[in-house]
């Protein structure tokens, strides 16, 4: 008896917000600047500004456009079957630099593009990632390692996600994540978490840059970097779950706005139907999360946990002056310190002479030289926590930098009392 092993269907190259390829009326792109249309062999972009330029219609009998995206600043268009691409720069003011065309080569096929202020980002079968300028001139080429899934672009940080040759495609999604910022030149890469048997219907950046993916499921992920250039992913909230509660199929996701601790979607509602409706214009709506009170307390927990471990871990030397065991019963301050103090990641120290720690990765690391009674010192705390987190450590800084003052000061008085034993 022999048991046959179903295949799982490899998902496709996807554009964010567009729907479904094979429907002869869709959606290509829809963003904070506008939507990029197909009904009838014409191509229609509209913004939802009209102040800011008035709606484009263009003719797609011959060439046949599958892909799009817009900015503030252009609109490129792009054909999966023809390998042509058209960008329009609406807001140049010089009418000769206002329009380009190009053609992919040896056969090689346009799947996915993507646009912000200062670049353009094409996505191609042979598994090419090129990124240019606005005047169409190539900045950077990435081959990658596995087809293609989806892109999306943010200001200098370009994401991708492919599907990853080290996985067993059998039985389930394979992808890998990539997070380039372009020109810095630095990259984050990881494997990206899904639920068994189930695909990606949407990722991209939120209205702050972090980065976010939907599932087929209704679970919504954000990407975090961890040590040593990894990322890493963390479940927000299900959002067909949600719609389910308010007696709707779904939610169609379009943007993320994530400022101030805040966590607000804005959705088309789906009612029995997989895809928004072309032609009922649908009213954008905003879902409000939870998630925002959740980050808040993280902060006052971390607040708490990071305070705490500076007052409960000691260094070596700290511990000695407590014991009443000075490192030299001389008075002098090149003998009292002839040791260095080394600071173990979770814990803080002060010296008069030399202070080391363990190495330093993403963490957060304070340290302070200063003079006190006419003699310099130094204070190193070493925290175990990562920069990376999904919370604003800014937001606690300013008690960080009270309860150092305060133990600097206990520390140094403790010490230079010690040194008179």
């Amino acid at each position: 008896m022999t048991t046959e092993t179903k295949l799982i269907e490899v998902q496709e190259a996807f554009q964010s917000t567009s729907t479904s390829k094979y429907l002869e009326n869709r959606f290509l792109r829809w963003n904070n600047i506008g939507a990029i249309t197909c009904h009838n062999e014409q191509i229609k972009i509209s913004f939802h500004d009209t102040s800011s330029h008035h709606s484009i219609t263009i003719d797609n009998k011959i060439d046949q456009y599958t892909v799009g995206d817009l900015s503030s600043l252009a609109i490129v268009l792009a054909s999966s079957q023809t390998g042509k691409l058209s960008c329009i720069l609406y807001q140049s003011s010089d009418s000769n630099m206002n329009r380009w065309t190009m053609n992919t080569e040896n056969n090689d096929k346009i799947e996915l593009v993507s646009l912000c202020e200062d670049f353009l980002v094409v996505a191609t079968t042979q598994r090419c990632i090129q990124i240019m300028n606005l005047s169409g001139i190539q900045q950077r080429s990435i081959h990658l390692q596995g087809p293609i899934v989806s892109i999306s672009i943010f200001h200098n940080q370009l994401w991708i996600i492919h599907h990853s040759i080290t996985g067993d495609l059998q039985n389930e999604q394979a992808m890998f994540s990539i997070l380039l910022d372009i020109k810095n030149d630095h990259t984050l890469t990881g494997p990206l978490a899904l639920r068994f048997n189930t695909k990606l219907s949407w990722m991209g950046f939120s209205d702050s840059g972090k980065c976010y993916y939907l599932e087929t499921t209704g679970h919504l992920s954000m990407l975090r970097h961890m040590n040593e250039n990894q990322l890493e992913s963390l479940f927000i909230l299900n959002l067909k779950e949600k719609a389910e509660k308010n007696n709707l199929t779904n939610y169609w996701l379009l943007g993320i706005n994530d400022f101030d601790d805040k966590l607000q979607l804005r959705v088309f509602e789906l009612r029995a139907q997989s895809f928004p409706d072309l032609f009922l214009h649908p009213v954008v709506l905003i879902i409000s999360s939870c998630v925002a009170k959740e980050k808040h307390e993280k902060i006052n927990y971390l607040k708490t946990k990071l305070i705490d471990r500076s007052s409960s871990n000691l260094s070596d030397d700290e511990e000695q002056l407590r014991k009443k065991r000075p490192l030299s019963t001389t008075t002098t301050s090149a003998d009292t310190t002839n040791k260095n103090v080394h600071v173990k990641m979770g814990s803080s120290g002060v010296t008069l002479h030399t202070i080391t720690t363990d190495t330093v990765h993403a963490c957060l690391v304070f340290l302070i030289d200063g003079m006190y009674k006419d003699t310099k010192f130094g204070y190193l705390y070493h925290s175990d926590y990562s920069l990376n987190e999904t919370i604003d450590l800014f937001a606690i800084l300013k008690d960080l930098l009270e309860h150092i003052m305060s133990k600097i000061t206990s520390n140094l008085s403790f010490l230079f009392k010690c040194r008179t034993l």
